[in-house]
């Protein structure tokens, strides 16, 4: 993961301190609910890579490289063929109708680090799998690390960013810093749109804990946020 530079992490605080914060939102912390909230996806052409049967593209994400989201469907031979394939660190490509092709991969030297989330209709033999990467699963926050958000709402988004950063500082995180960490970290650079396609909205944030940390204290001399008045 690329080190953020100190000049910019100076001029988001800059930026916050000239430019008024959204309200923040009112969300409760992030816990396990089971309920399940449905993500965008559109048909972006067709997987390849030595495999029977025609499996479709339904969305994907890539990091520097690395495939972190993949949507996919068809026969389950194939999509667990393009499975394997992942798991294995091979390549497979998307291949669109009116684009050129895009490789996926794991990464070089990377394999099984894919969660599978599997769903399979027998009456129509289609199987619908998506594969999320270790580092949107898994967040490391004992080192410089990347992570991501899969974005359904505004709130949810900004919520998971504040448990992401509470998670990695060594400095309390209250709720009532959510817009300046979501807007901060956007001007730094620490969150920012991950490229993809088929209508997935995915952030990648730098789990930094030395630019998150210098944020928050730039954001208290500031006096842009503010700890309360009975401390912590």
């Amino acid at each position: 993961m690329r080190q953020v530079a100190p000049t910019a992490i100076q001029t988001a605080i800059r930026e916050a301190k000239t430019a008024p914060l959204a309200p923040t939102h009112s969300v409760p912390p992030i816990r396990p609910t089971g309920r399940a909230v449905p993500i965008a996806q559109a048909y972006c052409g067709e997987l390849t890579g030595s495999i029977t049967g025609q499996v479709y593209c339904y969305g994907w994400a890539i990091h520097d490289g690395v495939c972190v989201y993949v949507n996919m469907g068809g026969p389950r031979s194939g999509v667990e063929a393009i499975r394997a394939k992942l798991s294995k660190d091979e390549i497979v490509t998307v291949v669109p109708e009116d684009a050129p092709a895009v490789e996926l991969t794991a990464g070089e030297g990377s394999t099984g680090m894919y969660h599978a989330f599997l769903q399979t209709i027998p009456e129509a033999r289609f199987t619908s799998l998506i594969l999320l990467h270790d580092w949107l699963v898994h967040p490391n926050y004992g080192g410089a690390a990347t992570t991501f958000i899969l974005r359904t709402s505004e709130e949810q988004a900004q919520a998971k960013l504040r448990h992401h950063v509470a998670q990695l500082v060594n400095v309390p995180v209250l709720d009532a810093w959510t817009s300046f960490l979501w807007q901060a970290g956007h001007a730094a650079m620490l969150v920012r749109p991950t490229r993809s396609a088929g209508g997935i909205d995915l952030l990648t944030v730098a789990l930094d804990a030395t630019a998150w940390t210098r944020l928050i204290t730039g954001g208290l001399e500031q006096g842009i946020i503010a700890l309360p008045e009975s401390g912590i």
